[in-house]
């Protein structure tokens, strides 16, 4: 459950308090990796703008925000595999 404390908004305040500039490196990571999944509807332009808006905020931004809270989850418990986090936190993959 202490991941799902990641949605509170005091807690971006605390992180860029903590890291400094280190905390807006790792924030505009995440928003290249949310803009690139929104990148994969360009080619969707035959699609009305707001079916796509209500696709990627219903489905896949949820789906994301899920998967990124196993992944962080995950390391909390795991922090030497943090170079290929991705394919570990796969329940009975490499496991």
């Amino acid at each position: 459950m202490t991941v799902l404390r990641a949605f509170c908004p005091l807690h971006i305040f605390w992180y860029f308090k903590r890291r400094g500039k280190h905390g807006w490196t790792s924030l505009g990571g995440i928003m290249l990796s949310i803009t690139g999944t929104e990148a994969l509807f360009a080619d969707l332009a035959h699609f009305p703008l707001s079916a796509i808006q209500v696709a990627f905020t219903t489905v896949v931004f949820p789906c994301l925000l899920l998967a990124y809270c196993g992944q962080a989850a995950y390391l909390m418990n795991n922090k030497e595999q943090v170079y290929d986090a991705f394919y570990h936190s796969i329940p009975g993959l490499l496991n």
